[in-house]
């Protein structure tokens, strides 16, 4: 019979023993490079489930640019330099509008350091400033620093929810307000301070010699973060990451895996340098032998279920929730007429049969704003669905229809049962083809994303 998880995993979960968390941090053969490593060459060294500023943009590379923690902090305490030829040093460099930056506006800066790939950064809402860092920066006196900024109205409403992603997909329609440039001759000094109409720019610097010393700082700290991540590791339905920790710095991350220490250091020297490439690598060991550990773990748990049984799943006895299976195929596709997927991903589709055990109605909501995907049943709350497979796979699900009488009725915000009565709930996700063409194991989870666990998630076997 089909059963919910609570009360099935013990408080702590089940703890996780990799090879890869008993090798040490040791990384002898990683040194400084002898030249400085190209921008190009660090947005081609991002994994794509490091998590990083998505506002930093580099040869159109979103996270491609680290950025460095307490910025601010950085900023404020850089000093004059001079130098005929600047290599291998940090830039910081502040953008303020001289015009207010109300609600929904933003600055969207662009600056070109020499010869240098353009970086771009879109600012916050309301914000009149924007702070970011470039590493690896080689300038030579003479050539130019170049700010472009404009003041941008996103003029943006919530749209229709892009089930493969965590968050409504916005429909947009940016209007630029005014737009400004200023370039500055590097005149051998730091800082160098550009003005124009609508706005004020200062650049600051830190030298070669003094990013290494942050750098070894910032190292010894990172290197502390993996026992640390190790000792936490738990296979649990409970958590959010189903057990794989996750620093503060990852929660508007969606699941991807973060680790604050390293990107501090990445974001002095990029991170296609052979420092913080060899630790990414010792990260990705880490993360695919705990996917390994989680793909087994999700088997046992799907062989406790079975597909399909009459009772299904019970939370709290406001409703029996029925699993009927997962389908990828075109035609299901079709019917529920959702977005296009991101290459490589395959859309795949849980159809979750509910009865109303009550004889009073019973309310289903669906709620997307934000950064929030939500499914209220009766006085349940789930914030998160997503699909675990056996391979170790983890892809996030939203609600796409509401089907009622046969009929499906994507975009349909509430649903009432009467008493008695039965609906259908389709979720969808976005998964890879290994699992959507194969035959393994899938578990389900309706999960409340409550910090506290007050409520225990709901699993079920999709396949």
């Amino acid at each position: 019979m089909c059963s919910s998880s609570g009360g099935a995993d013990p408080p702590e979960g089940q703890t996780v023993s990799l090879a890869a968390c008993s090798s040490g941090t040791s990384f002898p053969g990683a040194s400084a490079p002898a030249k400085p490593v190209s921008l190009a060459e660090s947005a081609k060294s991002l994994p794509d489930w490091m998590a990083s500023d998505t506002r930093v943009t580099v040869l159109g590379k979103p996270k491609g640019l680290p950025q460095i923690g307490g910025a601010r902090a950085v900023f404020d305490g850089m000093g004059p330099v001079s130098a005929d030829r600047f290599e291998g040093g940090l830039l910081a460099c502040q953008v303020e509008s001289n015009a207010a930056v109300g609600p929904d506006r933003f600055l969207k800066v662009s600056l070109q350091i020499g010869g240098m790939p353009e970086v771009t950064h879109q600012g916050k809402e309301k914000e009149s400033g924007v702070l970011f860092t470039v590493p690896g920066v080689v300038l030579a006196k003479g050539e130019g620093i170049t700010v472009r900024a404009a003041l941008v109205d996103n003029a943006c409403r919530v749209g229709p929810f892009a089930w493969w992603l965590p968050i409504p997909l916005p429909s947009c329609g940016e209007v630029t307000l005014s737009r400004a440039v200023a370039t500055e001759r590097f005149a051998g000094t730091f800082p160098v301070a550009l003005s124009s109409k609508g706005f004020r720019a200062e650049c600051r610097a830190m030298p070669r010699p003094a990013v290494e010393a942050a750098l070894s700082k910032r190292l010894d700290d990172a290197d502390a973060a993996f026992p640390r991540l190790c000792a936490a590791l738990r296979l649990h339905s409970d958590h959010r990451q189903w057990g794989w920790p996750q620093s503060k710095a990852a929660r508007q991350g969606h699941g991807e895996v973060d680790d604050t220490a390293l990107l501090a250091a990445a974001g002095l020297v990029t991170w296609a340098d052979p420092r913080i490439t060899s630790r990414l690598t010792h990260y990705e060991r880490i993360r695919t032998e705990w996917e390994g550990a989680l793909g087994k773990w999700v088997a046992a748990e799907t062989a406790k279920r079975t597909r399909g049984a009459e009772e299904g799943v019970r939370p709290k006895e406001v409703a029996a929730l029925l699993p009927d299976g997962i389908a990828c195929d075109a035609a299901t596709s079709s019917k529920y007429r959702v977005e296009p997927t991101p290459q490589g991903l395959v859309p795949c589709f849980v159809r979750l049969v509910v009865k109303n055990l009550g004889s009073s109605p019973l309310n289903i909501e669906h709620a997307a704003s934000g950064e929030s995907d939500g499914v209220w049943l009766g006085g349940l709350a789930w914030r998160q669905m997503d699909i675990a497979f056996s391979t170790g796979h983890i892809a996030r699900a939203a609600l796409v229809a509401f089907v009622e009488g046969g009929k499906a009725e994507p975009g349909v915000k509430r649903l009432s049962i009467a008493g008695g009565g039965t609906a259908e709930l389709v979720f969808a996700a976005a998964v890879r083809e290994a699992e959507a063409r194969g035959s393994a194991a899938a578990l389900v989870r309706l999960f409340h994303d409550d910090e506290h666990g007050s409520e225990p998630a709901t699993l079920f076997a999709a396949r």
